[in-house]
């Protein structure tokens, strides 16, 4: 009889992880189970299996596996934070924050974990929270790339972009040319208006990129910014091009084409639009999509699909504040509030200032929420005295 062949594990698990690191995620899936059906409680073959499978989208899949890890390996660091991963990705950010807690218990300042608990706190709605686990891990590991981009990122979504372009500018050193360093950069040069500035960093990740249509799609929008209509059409073009799929190109491609009397294909732009709309493809913009021969229902079903996506993005901070409206008493006149970026010298202003001075006549409270900046026209002082009565 023949003795059997001892297996080399560490070998095959290297084999696994090489497989994971190339991208070859069925590979490494279809060894990682193979060396299961040997060995079925070893847990870092349980931990790049899970992997493996959470590559390939087979989420419930890899999160079994990373349970049937931790229960023989409780206190292990890489798979609380494997488990964190896979719970994010599968749109649960409560049971994420639950794994990257204990994570933390055990190692409060190991660099991967506070970057993990940064990412579980923020899918949570807890932007605060986030910023001081990427503050501590920047601290942690200095030469950490991700964490600084992590940390911009929701310095940005705090509404501190000086902040934010500090932190994505150092991450760059440390990672020259990382496109999604790049990208963000262009976000947050945005955020403070700088467009031509934001653009030069798009145009800078499109070249670092050349097929990721994300690049020229930004590019189009800070041209839309700096009223260069052609040139916005043709980078949302581009983006299409690459990307068929991306469906907000798409709608501001049409948009300005018409805004340009360029009706070069238009018709089946268009008609592709409207199709897209119809199945409830995301990002289309109600406001573009009024230039399209479209009927109310399209029309409306365009705005559901946008207001949709604002209501599913905007729900875990609504969950982690808790908010509720304080209750007023019947005697109280009924308070109104108007948003818009609209209030200044903008066909919103000039249409809706006559209303709001109208209101004062009436038993209500108008309060106004301007998303714009102060232009200090005329037409913004009108709304300011009006909504101050």
């Amino acid at each position: 009889m023949t003795a059997s062949v001892p297996r080399d594990i560490d070998s095959e698990l290297r084999s696994i992880a090489n497989f994971l690191g190339a991208g070859r995620a069925s590979e490494a899936a279809e060894a990682a189970a193979t060396l299961l059906r040997e060995a079925p409680f070893h847990t870092e073959a349980l931990r790049l299996h899970a992997i493996a499978l959470l590559q390939l989208g087979r989420l419930a899949e890899a999160r079994a596996q990373l349970i049937a890890a931790l229960d023989i390996a409780p206190r292990s660091i890489e798979l609380l934070c494997n488990l964190g991963s896979v719970e994010l990705a599968g749109g649960e950010p409560a049971a994420a924050l639950a794994a990257l807690e204990r994570a933390y218990a055990l190692a409060p300042t190991h660099p991967a974990v506070l970057v993990g608990l940064g990412n579980a706190r923020r899918a949570a709605g807890d932007l605060d929270g986030a910023r001081d686990a990427y503050v501590a891990a920047t601290r942690a590991m200095p030469t950490h790339a991700a964490a600084w981009l992590n940390l911009a990122a929701v310095e940005l979504a705090l509404g501190v972009a000086a902040d934010a372009e500090r932190g994505v500018r150092h991450a760059l050193t440390l990672a020259p040319n990382h496109p999604e360093g790049l990208l963000l950069l262009g976000h947050v040069l945005a955020a403070q208006r700088r467009y031509a500035d934001a653009e030069g960093a798009y145009a800078a990740g499109g070249r670092v990129a050349p097929s990721d249509a994300r690049f020229p799609y930004q590019c189009g929008l800070m041209a839309e910014e700096q009223k260069h209509s052609a040139q916005a059409a043709f980078m949302h073009a581009r983006a299409l091009a690459l990307d068929p799929s991306l469906h907000h190109a798409l709608g501001q491609l049409v948009f300005l084409k018409r805004q340009l009397c360029d009706w070069g294909d238009l018709d089946a732009l268009s008609s592709r639009l409207r199709q897209r709309v119809a199945e409830g493809a995301p990002g289309l913009a109600p406001f573009a999509f009024l230039s399209e021969p479209a009927g109310a229902d399209e029309q409306l079903q365009c705005a559901r699909t946008f207001a949709a996506a604002i209501e599913a993005k905007a729900a875990p901070l609504r969950a982690h504040l808790a908010f509720q409206h304080a209750s007023s008493a019947a005697s109280q006149p009924p308070r109104v509030g108007f948003v818009s970026n609209g209030f200044g010298s903008h066909p919103t202003g000039l249409l809706i200032v006559a209303l709001i001075e109208a209101l004062r006549e009436e038993r209500i409270e108008v309060q106004m929420f301007s998303t714009g900046a102060d232009d200090a026209g005329p037409i913004r002082q009108r709304l300011r005295t009006a909504a101050a009565a």
